[in-house]
């Protein structure tokens, strides 16, 4: 188990969005009641280990998220790869049936 809120089944991350002015906007909290779900919301929004900012913390260029029930660990793995540089992949119950990681449609 992660932690106490995997126990209870509650899973949730929460994002701030900053503006161009550099201003945030409020808080958003998106519940889950898996953590599959919870991993597939990150997935969705993931753009790499460049933008990995600590164990449950991420961000995109104008979003920052931090997890919250759940880290990047329990949803996938770090690793370097064949040159030495460090890489993320996700678990497999994170990526649907058939589709390749890196695919953005899937």
């Amino acid at each position: 188990m992660a932690n106490k809120s995997e126990a209870n089944g509650k899973f949730s991350v929460s994002s701030v969005e900053w503006t161009v002015s550099g201003n945030a906007m409020p808080k958003r909290v998106t519940p889950f009641e898996s953590l599959k779900d919870a991993a597939k919301y990150v997935r969705d929004r993931w753009m790499g280990v460049h933008y990995v900012d600590g164990p449950s913390t991420f961000h995109t260029d104008c979003v920052g998220y931090e997890l919250d029930g759940f880290t990047l660990h329990d949803i996938g793995e770090f690793y370097r790869d064949d040159d030495g540089f460090r890489e993320y992949s996700f678990s497999n119950f994170a990526v649907p049936k058939g589709c390749i990681e890196d695919n953005p449609d899937c």
